[in-house]
């Protein structure tokens, strides 16, 4: 098979499986398992695949490092949660806003106390 038609071949795989993974729907559930081996497994597959690319095997380096680039792809999708649409938190802020004019009259009365 042609280098071009593998590379092209990996292209459109990483395509789809980039867009599933961070614009599609999350998992049903948290798989930790599964984040931790498919980002461990993906991030030493960079290196591996580096090296076999620049050993002259262009075409296998590519591969690789595509692969590993659709394994960290599995992580960041299974780290998703249920329900984890992407956007800011829902509901209530935790922690109220900074009341700045209280702030500002306490200071005052620190700065007068520390004249005295």
């Amino acid at each position: 098979m042609s280098p071009v038609v593998v590379k092209v071949a990996v292209g459109v795989v990483l395509a789809v499986v980039l867009v599933r993974a961070f614009i599609g729907p999350p998992p049903g559930r948290l798989r930790p398992l599964t984040v931790l081996v498919a980002g461990f497994l993906g991030v030493i597959g960079y290196p591996i695949g580096a090296v076999v690319a620049a050993e002259g095997h262009a075409t296998a380096g590519s591969v690789l490092i595509g692969a590993a680039v659709c394994l960290v792809s599995l992580a960041a999708w299974a780290a998703r949660g249920p329900g984890d649409d992407g956007g800011e938190p829902r509901g209530e802020d935790p922690v109220p806003p900074v009341d700045w004019e209280a702030f500002d009259r306490a200071r005052e009365r620190w700065e007068q106390a520390a004249r005295r």
